[in-house]
């Protein structure tokens, strides 16, 4: 009777061992998300950007835009070249962006698929970009020594993606592709991350991002990040009537 009740205990123990396994791995690739979106973005900071857009053989003047960040979900956007755009600014707070473009009396709310400079495949999605781990919810498809490729399902109903996959380097905890998928499984875009760097002192992150449509294959757009600074910022800046104040942060 003794040994019968050994065995129990011990099927008990293992099965408990092995929930307890299986609950690791199931928090692991949330814990990868969270990895990508500090080392992508520190939690509160202020940056400088080049957008290089081109369709076919058109290159157009490229967008410098300054863009301050906190909490991971808000974003303030400025755009300081070119002329013809100098003075647009951009608010996102989760799922909401709006858009104040000078001369204009009213702001405008924009969708997170429309673009507050204009023309382009990158979105406002893309270039006012909050945490990833606040719109989805990752799991591990495969993973080899060097990569893993996460699927996003969304989990936020303002994300029309019909989900992501996102190739994670092991070794920096950084994307190097995401592939944005539509309706019916079909590639809508696809960004690649590259030229690691310190940026600011924080981890070494992708300084250029290169996009191109699955949709359009002649349109291609090049982000560029010019400098990362951590910079204390109040909350009170990330509201629409702070939207004509912007330029105020440029130091």
């Amino acid at each position: 009777m003794g040994r019968c009740w050994q065995g129990v205990v011990l099927i008990g123990l293992f099965l408990t061992a092995g929930l307890t396994a299986s609950l690791a791995r199931a928090v692991e690739p949330q814990e990868i998300l969270r990895q990508v979106d500090r080392n992508l973005h520190p939690d509160s900071i202020e940056m400088y950007l080049r957008l290089e857009n081109r369709r076919g053989a058109v290159e157009e003047p490229p967008v410098v835009i300054y863009a301050v960040r906190k909490g991971g979900d808000r974003v303030l956007a400025l755009v300081v070249a070119p002329n013809h755009m100098k003075g647009r600014t951009a608010l996102r707070n989760k799922g909401e962006v709006w858009v104040r473009i000078p001369g204009e009396v009213e702001l405008r709310q924009e969708t997170l698929a429309q673009s507050f400079f204009g023309d382009g495949i990158l979105s406002n999605g893309d270039l006012l970009g909050i945490d990833f781990q606040l719109e989805f919810e990752p799991q591990v498809l495969k993973e080899d020594a060097k990569t893993i490729t996460l699927r996003l399902e969304p989990k936020a109903d303002w994300v029309k993606y019909a989900f992501l996959e996102m190739l994670v380097d092991k070794e920096f905890m950084v994307p190097r592709r995401i592939v944005q998928y539509g309706a019916g499984g079909m590639a809508v875009k696809t960004i690649e991350f590259s030229d690691l760097k310190k940026l600011g002192g924080n981890p070494d992150r992708p300084a250029v991002l290169r996009a191109h449509s699955a949709l359009n294959p002649n349109y291609r757009a090049t982000l560029r990040y010019g400098s990362m600074q951590n910079r204390e910022l109040p909350d009170e800046i990330f509201v629409k009537g702070f939207l004509d104040q912007v330029e105020s942060l440029l130091q």
